[in-house]
């Protein structure tokens, strides 16, 4: 799945395990909401890896819309896409991912 593919109304899962839900052009969870050109194509974060995106479900409609329903049932029987796990590299205490270290890589050239 790419970010281009992500709809209004489609729950996503972060590697943190948090919910939120994709409104637009935004990622909306219970604790703010952050711009969807904060991240990668491939649905990485791109300043935070743990909120990258590891699940997203179908688009929901009516009461599945609200957070009290965010959870790993609903994203379990809509699930459309998962991340397949991806190696981590440790650095100064600190796990990156190997797309997340080559985002930071572009970003210092």
């Amino acid at each position: 799945m790419k970010k281009s593919d992500l709809k209004t109304g489609m729950l996503c899962k972060y590697k943190n395990g948090e919910f939120a839900l994709v409104i637009n052009e935004f990622i909306v969870s219970e604790d703010g909401f952050m711009t969807l050109d904060l991240y990668s194509e491939n649905l990485q974060a791109i300043r935070n890896d743990d909120y990258s995106i590891a699940s997203v479900s179908e688009v929901l409609e009516d009461g599945w819309l609200t957070p009290r329903e965010w959870d790993d049932e609903t994203m379990e029987l809509y699930l459309l896409w998962e991340r397949k796990n991806e190696k981590t590299y440790e650095i100064d205490g600190i796990e990156y991912s190997l797309t997340t270290l080559r985002n930071i890589i572009k970003k210092a050239h």
